[in-house]
């Protein structure tokens, strides 16, 4: 570990002095909303055939369905947004921001065995499986500190950026892992058992701060950056190093184990009511579920080989049920500071994404817009199977 240390020390001496800087703001003061990403989509129809089918009709191939989706069919969607932020900046003495964000996601598996059912590819005309599901959302208010410490590694050194972001945060929906829908299927009918662990925040309960306060959790994530060169930025993160859970005080009645069947006949009427739980007329029940936003780590790097062109490459380790990690290649294109162009692949929330994003910084004013599309497929992201926006104003001096 001493070798190491001193390692890093000679490294940070030997440096040219740098003064680059990864994100460099644009305003000294500056305020706004940031709607990052809002998506929603799958791994097999295409958008557009979900909208417009053909003569009104959407066409399913059980059968190709079967044969490519090895992995079942998925149907998934993110949230990730600022309503508000402020900031300001005092060069690289002081970094303060303030932020309201909200956070969510959702996932639902229907596995291969179904779909083999569905084909005719089973051999004694029944199919059992279960359909996996997960879910969570959650508000916070961040509170981001932050400075550099000038010719870090002595003299030659460069500016070692160090931020500090505590929040509080309110947990507003959580699907326990485990959760499911297990079905048999046969020639007769369908027989379901739904058992889906969903807790909420009790809203009604919650009408003021001091309601909220108790169901409220705290946690605290940190950020460094250095400039290797003045082509090359290195940053490393953790977010949501737990410090209190937070609470979610109502548990939804989906199911509790009970079995629920429908007739063949039934099924083909489209008459399904009474297979699944009637989401319409949920019952609550009290729960005391406690809950902590996962865990993430991260590194990221900015290489600058012309002064108009960025390669943006990144990975995320988020250490949630189940563990997985998430990445993303960027490149950036930019005119000085006003305008700039990014596309990037990604895999983020377990969904893969390919996104374009387009920056218009007036100075007074700026608007970032994305669209992207995407699905758990890696593929079919490039096929509109999932599609989502990004939109931005942030305005300042």
């Amino acid at each position: 570990m001493k070798r190491f240390a001193c390692c890093v020390v000679f490294l940070l001496a030997v440096l040219p002095s740098v003064r680059a800087e990864m994100n460099e703001p644009r305003r000294a003061v500056e305020a706004g909303i940031d709607l990052r990403s809002v998506n929603i989509g799958n791994n097999w129809f295409p958008i557009k055939n979900l909208l417009f089918p053909q003569d009104g009709v959407l066409v399913v191939d059980f059968y190709k369905m079967a044969s490519v989706l090895t992995d079942g069919f998925k149907i998934d969607g993110t949230l990730d947004a600022t309503p508000f932020f402020f900031n300001i900046n005092v060069k690289k003495i002081l970094r303060l921001g303030v932020s309201a964000n909200v956070t969510g996601s959702f996932g639902l598996t229907v596995p291969r065995d179904t779909l083999d059912f569905l084909a005719g590819y089973d051999s004694d005309g029944t199919a059992s499986a279960g359909a996996q599901v997960y879910g969570s959302a959650f508000a916070d208010l961040s509170l981001s500190v932050g400075t550099f410490i000038r010719n870090f590694g002595g003299r030659a050194g460069g500016d070692l950026g160090i931020t500090l972001i505590p929040s509080v945060f309110l947990p507003l929906m959580k699907v326990t892992p485990g959760s499911s829908i297990e079905y048999t299927m046969d020639r007769d009918g369908v027989s379901a058992m739904t058992d889906i662990s969903a807790y909420v925040i009790d809203y009604g309960s919650v009408t003021n701060l001091g309601d909220a306060y108790p169901l409220m959790g705290f946690d605290i994530s940190f950020a460094m950056e250095y400039p290797l060169s003045s082509k090359v930025d290195i940053a490393l993160g953790v977010k949501h190093i737990p410090i209190r859970p937070g609470t979610l005080t109502k548990k939804a009645a989906l199911g509790d184990g009970q079995t629920n069947r429908v007739s063949g006949e039934d099924l083909i009427a489209g008459e399904v009511d009474g297979l699944l739980p009637d989401f319409e007329n949920i019952a609550f029940e009290t729960a005391d579920l406690q809950v902590s936003r996962p865990i993430e780590a991260g590194l990221s790097v900015s290489l600058r080989p012309l002064s108009w062109f960025s390669l943006l490459p990144s990975i995320n380790l988020v250490f949630d049920e189940p563990f997985f990690f998430e990445y993303s290649l960027g490149t950036e294109i930019h005119w000085k500071k006003w305008i700039s162009a990014t596309l990037s692949t990604n895999y983020e929330d377990r969904i893969f994404v390919q996104r374009l994003q387009l920056g218009f910084n007036l100075r007074l004013l700026e608007v970032d817009l994305a669209v992207q599309s995407s699905s758990s497929n890696f593929l079919r992201s490039f096929l509109l199977t999932g599609a989502g926006f990004g939109v931005a104003f942030k305005f300042g001096w």
